[in-house]
């Protein structure tokens, strides 16, 4: 199966997680539903955090086909992520520990003056 790529530019808003969750699934038609409901929660959780935390516009983007789904999630933040313990009665907090518990790998890159965190999972 060849490499595919799409991406999307999302404004920093709250409409912005559903939008990204249907575009993501719009493309991944042909996933197990077991793991699209993963690539799903965890583009959700990439996203919430980039438009809670981050700055500026917010770009997705996805890379399927060969080999493991990559989401990848940009904004305009320097401020990078952390994982980190939560007691279980936070009512917020756990995005990366999905992430980490979830994803195949997931990392954190600099871009320009913003960050990317992505994700992959194996199908």
């Amino acid at each position: 199966m060849e490499l595919r790529r799409a991406g999307w530019m999302l404004a920093a808003e709250i409409d912005s997680i559903p939008l990204a969750r249907r575009l993501v699934a719009s493309r991944l038609r042909e996933l197990p539903a077991p793991s699209l409901d993963i690539v799903l929660v965890l583009t959700s959780e990439l996203v919430t955090n980039a438009v809670r935390h981050g700055a500026g516009p917010v770009e997705l983007r996805l890379t399927w086909g060969a080999g493991p789904v990559r989401v990848e999630v940009q904004d305009q933040s320097a401020e990078r992520p952390v994982l980190r313990r939560v007691d279980r009665e936070a009512t917020s907090g756990r995005g990366l520990v999905l992430v980490d518990a979830l994803s195949g790998s997931w990392g954190v890159e600099q871009a320009g003056a913003g960050k990317t965190v992505w994700f992959t999972l194996d199908r």
